[in-house]
């Protein structure tokens, strides 16, 4: 398990800053800095990737409020449903009940053709147990820690008007292998 506290320290290591316990409630202003640049890099990578501590499930109807995009509906006979996107396919099909199921997302809800009962699997966007922001030093972290620390690291850098762009290059390949590895490749 990663947490909030684990990153802040290997990227203020990583930076040359020396802090004796540093704390994201109370750290100062360089450490909100590097908090700050955890969270951008945080949102960048719960977009850019299918985290597998990122998957959530939820019955179909409202969707969840952490709700990211969708990856499977599974009706409860284990059936996948197919995705609809056009509205005009989508009421033919629910004024027609089609044999296999189908499913679209409207309206702030997940509804399904012919009405059964199913499952959504969904990519969360919450990329912390806080949400989708560290708050706390305990917060876990749902990506894996080593493209955190670079990403916030090189981002640091930019900011500070640092040369970063084999820091970016570097970051850029631990994410490709870090996705390869979530998925078990």
């Amino acid at each position: 398990m990663t947490t909030a506290q684990d990153v802040l320290q290997s990227v203020l290591t990583k930076a040359g800053l020396d802090y004796i316990s540093p704390s994201i409630a109370n750290g100062g202003e360089q450490v909100q800095e590097i908090v700050d640049l955890i969270n951008e890099t945080g949102k960048d990578l719960a977009l850019r990737g299918e985290w597998r501590e990122m998957l959530a499930s939820a019955p179909v109807g409202v969707l969840p409020a952490d709700f990211g995009k969708p990856a499977i509906v599974v009706t409860a006979t284990g059936t996948q449903a197919r995705r609809v996107t056009d509205p005009g396919q989508w009421a033919f099909l629910a004024a027609n009940p089609p044999e296999h199921p189908y499913y679209r997302i409207a309206g702030g809800a997940v509804e399904i053709a012919p009405v059964m009962a199913a499952t959504l699997s969904y990519w969360s966007s919450h990329w912390t147990d806080a949400g989708e922001a560290v708050t706390s030093d305990g917060d876990e972290i749902y990506i894996p820690m080593v493209p955190m620390v670079s990403g916030a690291f090189y981002r640091w850098l930019r900011k500070k008007g640092l040369p970063f762009d084999d820091q970016m290059a570097q970051h850029e390949a631990e994410v490709a292998a870090a996705q390869k590895a979530d998925r078990g490749l």
